[in-house]
C-alpha cells in the first residue's frame, strides 16, 4: 500500500486547479507532455466540480470461489479495500475505484457514500457502476460512473487492493494523484506538476478571455488570435498596456 498523505498540494492550489475545470486542466497537460489524462467513458452520475489526492481501489471480476481461495467472509466487509478507502480516506480525498470497466454490479451505493459525505470526501469516481441514484442525489457528493447497475458489487467485482496503482477510464493512477472532476469529466493529475499546470492554465485562461472580448467587443475572426499562440499573447499586452 502507497502512502498517499506525503507532500500533498497546499489547498490554495487545489482550488485553483478545480475553479479552471477539467478542459484548461487537459491543455496544461497536453502542454507538459502528459497526453493521455482524461478518463475515457467516466461519466457523471452525480455531477460536481472538485479537485482532491486519489485514495485508490482495484477489484477484479467475482468467482464463486474467492471467499475460499482468498480467505474472507462476505460479512467481512470492514475488512475489504473498499470499505478500508472509506475510513482511511480524509477529508477532500477522492476515491478511484478501477473495477476494469465492468458494470455487471456496482461498486458505490447510497448508504457507502453517505458515509464519504460525513467524512467530508470530495469526490467518488468509479471505472464501473454505482447503485441508488435516487438516494445519491440528495447527498451531494459528486459521484462519476462508467453506468449504473442495481446488483450490489459481489454480482460481479471484489475489492482487493487499496491505494495502489490503477486504471480508471485507461488512464494510470497513483496513489495521491490530483484527481479533477466536473461536467465535462474526469483529468488525473501528477501531483509534481501541480505549481505547473496552475501556472500555464492562468496563461491560457487570461488569453482565451482576451480573445472572447476581441470576438465580443471587437468583430475579430476566429483565426486572428485563436487558438491562442505568441500573437495573441502579444496583443493582449498591447491592449492592457494602451488601457494604462
Amino acid at each position: 500500500m502507497i502512502e498517499v498523505r506525503k507532500n500533498n498540494p497546499s489547498k490554495h492550489l487545489l482550488e485553483e486547479i478545480r475553479r479552471m475545470g477539467c478542459a484548461l486542466v487537459c491543455d496544461a497537460l497536453i502542454a507538459l507532455g502528459f497526453k493521455n489524462q482524461y478518463a475515457s467513458g467516466v461519466e457523471p452520475i452525480i455531477p460536481g466540480g472538485f479537485a482532491g489526492p486519489a485514495v485508490t481501489v482495484r477489484y477484479i471480476p467475482w468467482r464463486e470461489d474467492l471467499p475460499k481461495v482468498l480467505g474472507f467472509r462476505p460479512e467481512e466487509r470492514a475488512e475489504l479495500a473498499d470499505f478500508k478507502s472509506i475510513e482511511k480516506a480524509e477529508k477532500g480525498d477522492v476515491i478511484v475505484c478501477d473495477c476494469g470497466g465492468l458494470v455487471e454490479g456496482s461498486a458505490f451505493g447510497d448508504v457507502m457514500t453517505l458515509r464519504c459525505k460525513i467524512k467530508g470526501i470530495a469526490a467518488i469516481v468509479v471505472d464501473g457502476a454505482v447503485r441508488d441514484i435516487p438516494g445519491l442525489k440528495p447527498l451531494g457528493v459528486p459521484v462519476y460512473a462508467r453506468g449504473v447497475h442495481c446488483y450490489p458489487g459481489p454480482r460481479g467485482i471484489h475489492p482487493v487492493d487499496l491505494n495502489v496503482p490503477i486504471s480508471c477510464g485507461g488512464v494510470a493512477v497513483l496513489p495521491g494523484d490530483i484527481i479533477v472532476g466536473d461536467n465535462d469529466g474526469i483529468v488525473v493529475v501528477p501531483k509534481q506538476t501541480m505549481e505547473d499546470i496552475v501556472k500555464i492554465a492562468k496563461e491560457k485562461e487570461e488569453m482565451e478571455t482576451f480573445v472572447r472580448k476581441m470576438l465580443e467587443e471587437e468583430g475579430v475572426t476566429l483565426p486572428e488570435y485563436y487558438p491562442p499562440r505568441e500573437k495573441t499573447k502579444q496583443a493582449m499586452q498591447a491592449r492592457r498596456s494602451k488601457k494604462r
